[in-house]
């Protein structure tokens, strides 16, 4: 009685410890089913907080009469006529901000805020306050109240380092005058200095003075048609009829330059019109034009700034653990695509949510030495849920700092300190809707963030913010823990083979052991522990470095960065299991000799060296089970018939080969002896990503990658394509299975079904037809299984139509038709950017 007391006292604790469930089941024993803890549920929309205003907070400084300070606002091209600016607020901004304002389709403008951390203390601010309504109410008088100054934000030109002269300044161009007035108005060199023109009595829009012309005014022109047939004046006379005209282009009642105008190939350019009026029906305003134009772009300036301080605020208070050096990452990942800001946080969220599987992976293996690939990967899925991730940014706060309204200028008006201290007084702004998947999305995205800004370290430090009840270490505080945890080989390691494996891979092994379990298939007798384990890691490290090779392609050149929807299609591509299974086949083999007897007598025993090549795959250690070895074989047939195609296509074609790829039909073991290896040997390098860089470019899989980086090709899988080619008409596939006789060449089908048990007479094929619209484009009858029918089918329609429509407008001329069928296919790839996905 007292062993079993004390044996369920010891069963008690490993209880406690969680080591054992509730079923008194050991832990790793569990299966995805079993857990109690199931993957957290998400609503699809959430109420969430009033977007953080930071002008609140600004309006409280300015009644505390703190130190103001400047922010330097310089515009290039110069040529464009914007003078040199100050920004005066009574918080310094926290950074540089730079931008891009879009005044036409021809025409943009680069913008530099340049910060001044040294405080100016004035006593002209009144001043100041004046100049600020004078720039506002120079095109926006109808959106303001007349002499209301309590800005929160001042702009002022930039004249001295002090506002002392102000008062000068702002007594010189304050007012308007007549046109006759002005004597200077003949001389073309002072037309940049003069102010907008605006006629008397009419509600017209103003404009910028580039020329004068001497000319008789339209309505007296008018006059003297319909007099042609009295005597004309002498040209004395007519020389006193001409009267001074000023002409010069429109200032447009565009307010907002954040975002590019649609441009149109056969009109003209936007804000280009013309105005041509009497001198004696204007006046001119004393503020130089281009005061006035750089006034309307002060809604898109306020905004800019608004958006660095928001993020500031997030990174000082929510994420300030994290210690974000460049704000700008913080205000991409917090602008959902819906705001239209100049950056969006897909590329981002692409970039995180593969930093975070990655660590959520390492972690969750180096924690659990004995869970099994179903409990990884199940806890994987339920630190990185959507519904996780989301209750995350809730619980944070973070909602309030998330971007979704797009800044249009349409009803932008000047905000008042009053106005803003009352809105605080009176908070009753209703709460806004979200999807829970941005909210995901934005946590995803300021992972991204942190890893650009700082490696894996800030990321760390970032994830312990989001999911604190993770007990996150280092990556190499974990690659150490799997190491230290590599069994010694004994007996039963095949240590003899191993160096021949290596030579293979192109990587020789400490832990040897950690070479045999990336090789050892789940069906093995012996008690080697399978490769299942190293391909759960290998995949997320797989993934990882996929995307950052994307991700950071053409960042530090200064080239075009991919956008996420070609990031997606690239990844696809690059890691999907046909493709790592042929790379398995093809790339992983070399060429051994070996010596063979001939001839055996009594006395003599002569032998003779062949040659021949062995793949890894025939080193994948397994039960011997007929369904494995018929399985390789069949698919190495396949192989052997599809390899010089496949190769021709990854080498040459502009489209990605995803039908010879699909029949080849390979069992997933091929691509999981490369995530295998690829875990193996980043656990053996304690956690080198370059040793892992090396085993893929070795494969082939980074040369591929470069190609579909430098070139055009189209990525998309036939039965998507097949959707673009055929635009609005719908797409059906009938699929269905028949069964055939068995042929010489089909006995090593892997999808081969006997009818009779022991005798293969008859074997199963996959019949798919393709309908577009109403008419049978194409079938298949000899499809390997369901999923190949259709992708064969699939291609084969998408160029039976692109030839249909191209030999019906070019006669059947094949190198037209051959010019055709590609720019159709770059048409396909560059509309992949009018296909966004979320």
């Amino acid at each position: 009685m007292a062993k079993r007391d004390a044996a369920f006292q010891a069963y008690l604790a490993l209880y406690k410890a969680g080591l054992v469930n509730d079923n008194l089941m050991p832990k790793h024993c569990e299966g995805r089913s079993d857990t109690a803890e199931p993957i957290e549920k998400r609503q699809n929309l959430v109420r969430i907080s009033a977007r953080f205003n930071p002008w609140i907070g600004i309006a409280k400084m300015w009644k505390e009469n703190l130190p103001l300070y400047q922010t330097k606002i310089k515009f290039s091209p110069q040529t464009f006529g914007l003078p040199r600016m100050v920004v005066l607020m009574p918080v310094a901004l926290p950074c540089r901000l730079c931008f891009k304002l879009f005044w036409n389709e021809e025409t943009t403008v680069a913008v530099s805020l340049k910060p001044n951390k040294s405080s100016l203390i004035s006593t002209s601010i009144e001043t100041a306050k004046d100049v600020a309504y004078l720039l506002l109410s120079s095109v926006f008088s109808g959106r303001m109240p007349t002499n209301r100054t309590d800005f929160p934000v001042l702009f002022l030109p930039e004249l001295s380092s002090t506002l002392s002269s102000l008062k000068t300044w702002l007594a010189s161009v304050k007012g308007r005058v007549m046109a006759q007035e002005l004597a200077e108005i003949h001389d073309p060199d002072t037309f940049p200095q003069l102010g907008l023109v605006r006629t008397i009595g009419e509600c017209t829009r103003p404009f910028m003075i580039e020329s004068i012309s001497w000319m008789v005014p339209i309505d007296e022109k008018k006059a003297d048609k319909e007099n042609e047939e009295e005597p004309t004046a002498g040209s004395e006379e007519q020389e006193q009829q001409r009267e001074l005209h000023l002409q010069g282009t429109t200032l447009p009642k565009r307010t907002d330059f954040l975002h590019p105008v649609a441009g149109d190939a056969k009109g003209s350019l936007h804000h280009t019109a013309k105005q041509c009026i009497v001198a004696r029906s204007c006046s001119i305003d004393r503020l130089p034009a281009m005061y006035a134009r750089f006034a309307l772009l002060i809604p898109s300036v306020i905004h800019k700034i608004e958006i660095l301080l928001v993020a500031e605020k997030l990174a000082r208070t929510i994420l300030a653990p994290v210690g974000f050096d460049d704000l700008t990452l913080v205000m991409t990942a917090i602008s959902a695509s819906v705001a239209r800001e100049e950056t969006n946080y897909q590329r981002l969220e692409f970039l995180g949510d593969s930093v975070l599987k990655f660590r959520a992976s390492l972690h969750l293996l180096a924690m659990n030495p004995l869970w099994h690939e179903g409990l990884l990967s199940f806890s994987k899925d339920r630190i990185v849920s959507n519904g996780r991730l989301s209750r995350a940014a809730l619980d944070l706060g973070l909602d309030a700092y998330i971007l979704t309204e797009a800044f249009t200028g349409l009803k932008w008006r000047p905000s008042y300190i009053s106005d803003l201290l009352e809105s605080e007084s009176n908070s009753s702004s209703t709460n806004r809707e979200l999807s829970t998947k941005v909210l995901a999305d934005v946590v995803e995205a300021l992972v991204g963030a942190s890893y650009v800004d700082g490696g894996m370290e800030k990321t760390l430090k970032c994830l312990k913010v989001f999911l604190p009840e993770v007990e996150w270490k280092t990556v190499a505080e974990e690659v150490n823990q799997l190491y230290d945890a590599v069994p010694a080989p004994d007996d039963r390691t095949p240590l003899a083979i191993l160096p021949e494996i290596e030579t293979l891979i192109g990587y020789t092994f400490t832990k040897k052991v950690l070479l045999v379990e990336s090789l050892t298939h789940p069906s093995t007798q012996d008690r080697t522990v399978s490769y299942q384990r190293l391909e759960f890691l290998g995949d997320s490290i797989l993934d990882h470095m996929v995307v950052r090779e994307l991700f950071f392609h053409n960042r530090h050149s200064a080239g075009r960065e991919l956008p996420h929807y070609d990031m997606h299609l690239m990844r696809t591509a690059l890691v999907n299991k046909d493709f790592l299974a042929f790379l398995c086949m093809d790339s992983i083999s070399m060429d051994k000799t070996r010596e063979e007897p001939t001839e055996q007598g009594l006395a003599h025993i002569s032998t003779i060296k062949k040659t021949a090549k062995v793949h890894l795959w025939q080193y994948m250690r397994h039960s011997a089970s007929w369904d494995i070895v018929t399985a390789q074989h069949a698919a190495h047939g396949r192989y052997e018939e599809l390899r010089d195609a496949i190769r021709d296509a990854l080498h040459h074609s502009r489209k990605y080969p995803w039908a010879l790829l699909t029949r080849l039909e390979a069992g997933k073991f091929f691509s999981d002896l490369v995530e295998s290896l690829l875990g193996a040997i980043f656990v053996d390098s304690r956690g080198s990503l370059d040793e892992c860089r090396s085993f893929l470019e070795r494969i082939g899989l980074m040369a591929y990658m470069r190609r579909i980086l430098n070139e055009k090709i189209v990525l998309y899988h036939p039965k998507e394509r097949l959707g673009l080619v055929a635009q609005s008409k719908r797409v059906q596939y009938d699929t269905k299975a028949k069964v055939v006789p068995l042929t010489t060449t089909s006995a090593t089908d892997n999808n081969s079904v006997s009818a009779a048990e022991g005798e293969g007479t008859v074997t199963c094929r996959w019949v798919c037809s393709v309908r577009v619209g109403e008419e049978d484009i194409v079938q298949i009858d000899d499809g390997v299984s369901a999923f190949e029918a259709e992708t064969r089918a699939a291609d084969a329609a998408v160029e039976i139509l692109i030839k249909r429509g191209n030999n019906s407008s070019n006669n059947n001329n094949d190198n037209t038709t051959a010019v055709k069928e590609k720019e159709q296919d770059e048409k396909i790839i560059d509309g992949q950017t009018d296909r966004l996905t979320d």
